[in-house]
């Protein structure tokens, strides 16, 4: 049997270990906070406001019946959609509605309220229904060269 004891191989004393310990798992811990925040799908389109993490935001973190609050606080408050715009909007949704229906399953309703988002050439409109997102499929913005477009 060899005489191998911890003490040996630290080479710092004992004293010392609790200390180093410690500051090495609080670092990791603040290098595991700091990347999820940098790599936070929400946070990322904040930074960036660019079409491609708002795409990756779409695809990957909102689902039908998210509430508006809820895209409001990930991707703040979008365009003024002024009356007007808005009732071209469900026009134009009723439209969709008829023409694809596999597409647009809710339909449009003459209260549906609307918020876009400018990312690049592009203004995407999500529609909101007594405060829930409806009519939106996440695989619409898993493509970036697909473009889904409601245009009023």
């Amino acid at each position: 049997m060899s005489d191998t004891s911890p003490d040996k191989f630290s080479g710092l004393p004992k004293r010392y270990l609790l200390p180093m310990g410690l500051v090495s798992a609080i670092t990791v811990a603040l290098i595991f906070a700091v990347s999820y925040f940098l790599l936070s799908t929400s946070v990322y389109s904040h930074v960036l406001y660019d079409e491609a993490s708002f795409r990756r935001f779409m695809a990957t973190r909102v689902r039908p019946a998210c509430t508006m609050a809820e895209i409001k606080q990930s991707l703040g408050d979008g365009v003024v959609v002024t009356e007007k715009h808005r009732l071209n909007l469900v026009t134009a949704a009723e439209k969709c509605s008829r023409h694809a229906p596999e597409s647009w399953p809710d339909g449009a309703k003459a209260d549906d309220q609307f918020i876009g988002y400018n990312f690049g050439l592009i203004t995407s409109y999500l529609q909101f229904r007594d405060g829930v997102l409806v009519n939106f499929d996440p695989h619409d913005y898993d493509n970036p060269s697909q473009v889904t477009i409601l245009c009023p």
